[in-house]
């Protein structure tokens, strides 16, 4: 009724959100970007992935756009029936690779064959290069004999690499369920928990605007500042509340001849939906214990993942998601933030609303485990020729012939940081004494150049940008990234430092010890 009134050419707050209409402030941005790196970036990092959020807060949406931004390589499978039996579980399972399970009288050999049957299916995936990933939503609605066969797919392994990813999405009460005693392998094995914060007062001036803006309205802001009070404080900060309030607004502002939403019209759309009392968002912070890791999912998988964005906060024990950004799991995990739930992830302080605003990082290490060693132990770096002396945050300038790097067939010019990174290890290994050791942190196969330009892009906040050295690794003409920490002259000082590293960097990263002979 209001398009022609406002310009628009679409209902700007349908309850279904397209990739296009994806809101990724307020965490939300950060959050799909942990996702997307920790599925796509493991470096070897194992664990179910929890995300929670209250009904209305955005879950399925996200789920809904991850699914579509994902790579081709990746088969994703998503479930959302409610009180989904085990045997329910499987076929639906099965269904998606494409077969039937065999039938069995007995309930013990009915799971044990459908488990044989799901790896071999599963199997032959891997083999034609396909991950697959399973989206589980509803999760909080489903019993706890169907919440352990999840458990047993996820054990489901080639003789390398585990066959399946899955991803649970739930409310809030999927925490108790969890904290029953015959799900504590099921909550062991959640390495990353990442949590949907309502949307404060800015969160909601922004979202509105976006909405409308994709729907093509044109004009000036057209819902005042206490218009969006009320609309925050009546829909407790939940996207779905706030896309009905806003509607009936509109509908509100059409019917007095008004081009403007004010207290008046958001009144009459409160009272129109029968809301009683307005509830405040919840801007509570949730602590980070150990964050994937997503700790501390910055995203994501090379850095902890430990995200502090007003919409997501990162929980002890667990990767968390910058909010909404990433940050690394296990390994760094550089853009939106993740959980590990012995690493798992909430989102916490109120951070930026946009998702650029909180780059995801890697946890701060004690002032301990400097990462580079006393300086009398290690000494110093001349500056390689044809580079200057390094900048005041350690990072060293970048040679010309940077612009021209190239590897495993990618081009890595115009990415600042990763050039000044990959120079500055290269200048180092061309000096460093052989029998010097440093700390791998990971290494990856996944050799795109934004990726790891966001990981050092968020590292750089909280660890010196000079202790971290990218190796350019061909091993069988399988291009990588080798990402070392610190220089250490001896491998007890090298042995000491990687004791001392956060929990989660111990928990999350499968930590090595090389000499610069052995790097090279």
């Amino acid at each position: 009724m209001y398009f022609g009134h406002l310009g628009l050419s679409e209902q700007p707050f349908a309850h279904t959100a397209t990739s296009d209409s994806f809101y990724e402030g307020g965490g939300r941005g950060a959050t799909l970007d942990a996702l997307i790196y920790v599925l796509t970036h493991g470096e070897g990092i194992e664990g179910i992935i929890k995300l929670t959020g209250e009904s209305g807060s955005g879950k399925t949406a996200l789920c809904q756009v991850l699914m579509k931004r994902l790579p081709a390589g990746m088969k994703t499978f998503y479930l959302d029936r409610q009180n989904m039996s085990r045997d329910e579980l499987f076929h639906s399972v099965a269904r998606e690779l494409k077969f039937e399970l065999a039938e069995s009288a007995m309930i013990e050999a009915r799971t044990i064959v459908a488990m044989c049957d799901l790896q071999n299916a599963l199997i032959e995936k891997y083999a034609d290069g396909k991950q697959v990933v399973l989206l589980v939503d509803e999760a909080h609605t489903l019993p706890v004999e169907t919440l352990e066969a999840l458990r047993l797919l996820y054990e489901l392994e080639s003789s390398h690499h585990k066959l399946l990813q899955i991803i649970l999405f739930g409310r809030p009460e999927l925490e108790h369920t969890l904290a029953l005693p015959p799900m504590r392998q099921l909550k062991d094995r959640i390495t990353h928990h990442l949590v949907m914060q309502p949307f404060n007062d800015k969160a909601v001036s922004d979202y509105l605007m976006f909405r409308m803006r994709a729907a093509g309205y044109r004009g000036p802001d057209i819902f005042n500042s206490e218009a969006v009070r009320l609309i925050t404080m009546a829909s407790g900060g939940l996207i779905h509340q706030i896309n009905l309030l806003a509607d009936k607004s509109l509908l509100a502002a059409y019917a007095a001849h008004d081009r403007d939403i004010d207290a008046h019209h958001v009144r009459t759309a409160i009272n129109d939906l029968g809301i009683k009392r307005h509830h405040p968002p919840n801007r509570r912070i949730a602590s980070v214990g150990a964050m994937f890791a997503v700790v501390g999912l910055g995203v994501l998988g090379w850095q902890a993942l430990d995200f502090t964005p007003t919409n997501v906060t990162p929980t002890a024990a667990s990767v968390s998601i910058e909010a909404a950004t990433s940050a690394p799991f296990s390994a760094p995990i550089s853009p939106p933030a993740v959980v590990p739930t012995a690493p798992s992830v909430s989102s916490a302080a109120s951070a930026p609303a946009s998702r650029s605003a909180v780059p995801p990082v890697l946890p701060e290490l004690p002032p301990s485990t400097a990462s580079v060693p006393p300086k009398s132990s290690v000494p110093p770096e001349p500056p390689a020729k044809g580079t200057v002396a390094s900048t005041q945050d350690g990072l060293t300038a970048t040679p010309p012939a940077a612009a021209k790097l190239d590897f495993g067939g990618i081009k890595l010019a115009g990415h600042k940081l990763l050039e000044q990174r990959i120079t500055a290890t290269k200048d180092m290994m061309a000096t460093m004494d052989k029998n010097y050791y440093s700390i791998q942190l990971f290494e990856t196969q996944n050799v795109q150049p934004d990726r790891m330009e966001r990981f050092l892009t968020r590292a750089q906040s909280l660890v010196n940008l000079s202790d971290l050295y990218i190796h350019l690794v061909t091993n069988n003409g399988q291009a990588k990234f080798r990402v070392t920490y610190g220089i250490y002259s001896s491998r007890d000082r090298a042995s000491v430092a990687e004791t001392e590293l956060p929990q989660k960097y111990r928990t999350d990263f499968q930590t090595e010890l090389y000499t610069m002979n052995e790097l090279r």
